[in-house]
């Protein structure tokens, strides 16, 4: 293939790429949306699912800038987290990737494990020592080796673990009520002071109004 046909297939493949991370909705329901991202932008949904919940919880998480080394978003107290998912693949392994809680400040992972095919998503959210001080853990340098990465602790890192051991890795330590979408929901709220109205949500993102409901009838309480 010559230089000018290789360069017009490298653009067609960015145009498409481009134009399928557009159709991303992130106004639909977060189980909707987790299949949307896995199809529409492979290579980048870690991004946009933490970008997904960000919008959901407007009003209750913020983000973050990347230079202020304090994870993916904080809530209404200054509680910072760092947003981390993952699809199981064929041989049902789930891979965290960049992984920064040995030297941001941020304290908790929300990790989002979504299982294959049937896109179920099951959240976990954990301090970030049960990542950094877990024995049955081995987490390893993104790049790298320990040799090239001695006098270096800035570096992001990966862990791999099989579908049959995410209940002994984080079960127990979930600070959440369950695994559901909703069960986040109501513990995002919880830190931020407010009530979980059931007849609101009914375990779906909040609209803004909706928001502004639950914070009126919290402060009559």
């Amino acid at each position: 293939m010559s230089k000018s046909k290789s360069k017009i297939s490298l653009e067609n493949a960015q145009l498409i790429f481009a134009q399928r991370s557009q159709k991303l909705d992130y106004g639909i329901p977060f189980s909707k949306f987790v299949t949307e991202a896995y199809q529409g932008v492979p290579a980048k949904y870690g991004t946009a699912i933490a970008k997904k919940i960000a919008t959901d919880f407007d009003g209750l998480l913020k983000t973050t800038k990347a230079s202020e080394n304090n994870g993916d978003v904080v809530n209404n107290a200054g509680l910072a987290f760092e947003i981390k998912s993952s699809f199981a693949n064929a041989k049902k392994l789930f891979n965290l990737t960049h992984l920064r809680g040995h030297f941001q400040d941020f304290e908790f992972y929300i990790i989002c494990l979504i299982s294959t095919p049937d896109f179920t998503p099951r959240f976990y959210c954990v301090h970030k020592s049960i990542l950094q001080n877990n024995s049955e853990l081995k987490i390893t340098a993104m790049n790298g080796n320990k040799i090239s990465n001695a006098q270096n602790s800035n570096i992001d890192k990966r862990v791999t673990f099989h579908s049959d051991n995410v209940e002994k890795l984080f079960g127990q330590y979930n600070v959440l009520g369950g695994t559901q979408y909703s069960d986040l929901e109501f513990y995002i709220l919880k830190r931020n002071g407010l009530k979980y109205r059931k007849d609101i949500s009914h375990g779906k993102y909040f609209k803004p109004s909706k928001r502004r409901e639950v914070r009126r009838e919290a402060q009559q309480d």
